[in-house]
């Protein structure tokens, strides 16, 4: 029996190290992708927006709750129908 046999810590060497190797390799494919939608990106820039320029937002409202408490505010029944159609394509298909 060999008690000095170096010929197999060369060998263990090798296999840790080729072990290592694999194992960034599947560290590196292990790598998470996300991609927003084109209506998500258009949503994220409205409310970065709101929150840039959240006066402009609450002027808004106020000016509308003033028309709406006054018997001035108007509904456009066509633009709101439009939008409604834009927003829900999918259901007429």
């Amino acid at each position: 029996m060999k008690i000095n046999d170096l010929g197999r810590v060369g060998a263990i060497q090798a296999y840790q190290k080729a072990n290592k190797a694999q194992g960034a390799k599947k560290a590196e494919a292990k790598k998470d992708e996300l991609q927003i939608s084109k209506a998500g990106q258009e949503l994220l820039q409205v409310q970065k927006s709101d929150i840039l320029n959240p006066s402009s937002r609450a002027e808004k409202v106020e000016r509308l709750k003033e028309q709406y408490e006054s018997g001035t505010y108007q509904v456009n029944s066509k633009v709101v129908a439009e939008k409604m159609l834009q927003e829900n394509s999918w259901l007429l298909k």
